[in-house]
């Protein structure tokens, strides 16, 4: 069984069939309460991203829906990391703004 980012909430349905059906696990319908973010870190703009992908070489931003969420619209980035200090580059210049550390 696979829980995957783009079915999430039905594979992990069916998980949860799976435990309550062959383990004997109870599902008692009790809601849980989430705690607030610490902090909400606001979208880089179109211009930001730009910006700071610029200077990186072989990135591609592709506009894609977002799952169970249309109209709305993400940009996600595409391209090869050569190692850790290429990716670390990527979110240094994406986000020299906020802390490095967010707990």
């Amino acid at each position: 069984m696979k829980l995957r980012d783009e079915k999430w909430d039905r594979d992990l349905a069916e998980l949860i069939d799976v435990l309550e059906a062959d383990h004997g696990f109870v599902d008692h319908q009790a809601s849980i309460t989430l705690p607030q973010p610490i902090i909400n870190i606001p979208a880089l703009t179109a211009v930001e991203l730009e910006s700071a992908l610029s200077s990186l070489s072989g990135w591609l931003p592709v506009e894609s829906t977002v799952p169970r969420d249309y109209p709305k619209t993400t940009i996600k980035n595409y391209g090869r990391f050569t190692g850790l200090n290429h990716s670390s580059q990527l979110l240094n210049s994406c986000m020299p703004q906020y802390p490095r550390s967010i707990n």
